[in-house]
């Protein structure tokens, strides 16, 4: 299935969103631009209570009817234990729609498999390269995001750059989605990395919202304190002065 096909389905079909974080919410913006609302049932959640988001209800998941169509909303450091709700609650029609969510927002790409220079990337990215992982999500699954970048680093140990997972860009080279493989690629002595460049120069704070970025100001407002905020500081420009893993061979 492609984002285009994702569409095509939810036009024929009452369906529910499962989630109510970011991506849930993004989501919900493509479905009202392309006027599917109108087969929108409610949102659902796994546990407790919610408010109604833009008048549409939030249900627990196991009141879900069992034959609905379920677009399970979330990042890919929840999606084993949402598919694990469904399947116990015994809902087997959904559909992840995280990987089409770029795709739905921006448009097809103009240009796929473009091999692009890390430092191009990196020094497009300046002060605002490190995306926050932790401050719009639970710390429930920054903890799940933090163990999948561990297991991200060690993957590229053990295997190597992984030329299938592209790197999402605008035509100005900021990052969309893939700040942690670029990242890797940089530290690993990387020199090209496959994108897929978006046109329009949307920017990723556009995206991902303001409060993703890690400005000083969302910084101090999320409780980190200047000490925190210096010891970043020096991280970043490390990043931008070039310190690098220089002992692993490219």
């Amino acid at each position: 299935m492609n984002a285009k096909e994702l569409l095509g389905l939810l036009e024929k079909k009452e369906f529910v969103i499962y989630g109510t974080g970011h991506v849930a919410q993004k989501f919900l913006k493509v479905i009202q631009k392309e006027h599917l609302d109108k087969n929108l049932k409610c949102f659902a959640v796994s546990f407790g209570e919610k408010e109604p988001i833009e008048g549409i209800a939030v249900k627990n998941i196991r009141e879900i009817e069992k034959d609905s169509l379920v677009c399970i909303a979330v990042h890919n450091s929840l999606l084993n234990e949402m598919t694990g709700t469904l399947q116990d609650v015994g809902i087997d029609h959904y559909v992840w729609i995280y990987p089409y969510l770029y795709e739905l927002l921006l448009g097809e790409p103009i240009k796929t498999d473009v091999k692009i220079k890390v430092d191009d990337i990196i020094r497009t990215c300046g002060d605002e390269y490190m995306k926050s992982q932790a401050l719009h999500c639970s710390m429930k699954t920054a903890e799940e995001r933090l163990r999948r970048f561990c297991k991200l680093i060690s993957d590229w140990q053990r295997l190597g750059y992984d030329e299938s997972k592209r790197i999402l860009i605008n035509e100005n080279y900021e990052i969309i989605d893939g700040n942690h493989r670029v990242a890797l690629a940089w530290y690993y002595g990387q020199e090209e990395i496959k994108c897929e460049i978006f046109g329009g120069n949307i920017s990723a704070c556009e995206v991902h919202g303001e409060n993703a970025m890690l400005t000083k100001r969302i910084l101090l407002q999320n409780g980190f304190s200047l000490q925190e905020i210096q010891e970043l500081d020096k991280i970043n420009q490390m990043i931008k002065g070039g310190i690098r893993n220089e002992s692993i061979s490219r």
